[in-house]
This record gives structure tokens, sequence and C-alpha cells, in this order.
């Protein structure tokens, strides 16, 4: 896929995030936009048979990964976010909070009504639930306890996150153990996706705690 794609690919997911956390009444400023965004890569092989194949990087704020940003940017240049707070902090950094306006929420809307996008945006919810249920201001901290995170962060900024990589101590890795756990005893797979989910938002959440 090329470029473009795949900054298509990101417009998506920014407004899948927006509206998700629009609807339990948060905005989301750039970084946390990319942590919930990084969230949903993480969680998406549980949901779709080909998840996009994403490139965040460790960087100082935790993983990041520039299309996000640039997504979000062609959609407020476009009207379909709004930039709803802009403050600066004492280093002169600008922080900005986005919420979709009315144009993007119609364009949701719109894509929801595709088969095409239903997956991708039932990632985006299933987040959404477990970052509203262990809070939101928890965040950054149940992104820091994402074991592909973890173990890449000492090794410095620019190091490429592998999260599906099963090979490597990875939230692939931790999710694959945790379907076998649970499958254990059933002569069929009986793991749900949302299963699936709370089982590594709850592993989160212990290790953010742990070691916090």
């Amino acid at each position: 896929m090329n470029e473009q794609g795949k900054v298509l690919l990101r417009i998506r997911d920014v407004a899948f995030a927006l509206h998700t956390a629009g609807d339990y009444g948060q905005a989301l400023n750039r970084i946390r936009l990319q942590k919930f965004v990084y969230l949903v890569d993480v969680l998406g092989k549980c949901f779709e048979v080909l998840p996009p194949q994403a490139r965040h990087i460790v960087y100082r704020h935790g993983p990041y990964d520039k299309r996000v940003q640039n997504a979000v940017d062609v959609l407020a240049f476009r009207g379909f976010v709004k930039i709803v707070k802009a403050v600066a902090d004492e280093s002169g950094n600008l922080s900005t909070d986005y919420v979709l306006s009315g144009a993007g929420q119609k364009w949701v809307a719109a894509m929801l009504r595709s088969e095409v996008f239903l997956a991708r945006y039932g990632v985006a919810r299933a987040v959404g639930e477990e970052v509203e249920r262990l809070g939101w201001h928890r965040l950054r901290e149940l992104v820091y306890a994402e074991p592909t995170f973890v173990s890449n962060r000492p090794l410095g900024y620019g190091r490429v996150l592998k999260t599906a990589d099963v090979r490597t101590r990875s939230a692939g890795s931790l999710l694959t153990l945790a379907d076998r756990i649970l499958s254990a005893g059933f002569p069929s797979p009986q793991v749900t996706p949302r299963l699936l989910t709370r089982a590594f938002f709850d592993y989160l959440e212990r290790y953010a705690r742990i070691s916090g």
C-alpha cells in the first residue's frame, strides 16, 4: 500500500477514535489520540482477519505514528474535526483537544452503513469501553503497561513497535497466550474478541498498578 492509502486508513482510525471518545464525553489531545489509536492497533488482530500494518515508534510521550497526526490535521482542515481547546505549556508547546464536528459525525455515520468499516469500528468501541471502565485518566499508564512498549522503551526513541510479533515479548504473544488459556478445556474455540479484550486490559491494569 502506498503512503496515500496508509494516511487514508489513519483518517478512518482517527475519526473512529474521536467518535468513540466523544460518546463518553471525552476530547482527545494529540498525545491521548496517539495512545488510543495505538491500543486499537494492538487489539485489531482480535477483531479483524487482516488488520492494517501499523508503524508506531517509541517516542517522547509513548507510542507515536506520524500518520495519526497527519490524519487529524487533514480532518481539521476539511472541517470534520474541531479544535476545542488550545493551551501552551511552559515550554511554549501547544496542546490542542480534538472532537468531531457535526460534519464529522455525519461522515462516520455514513461509513458505518458499509460493512467494510464495521470490524475496525468494533475495535475502537471495544477499546473505548475498556478505557471508560478503567478511567480515561489512566490511558497513559495503560499504554505504558503494554508489553511491546515496555520491552522496547529502554532501547531508545525511534524503535519500531512490532505489536503482533509473537516471537518477542509483545501484545501479540500476550494475546495468543490469553486466547489459549481462555480456550483451554473447550472442544472448539469459545473466546470472543470482547472477552479477549477484557482479559488484555485487566492485565494492563494489574501491571500498571504493580509498576506504578
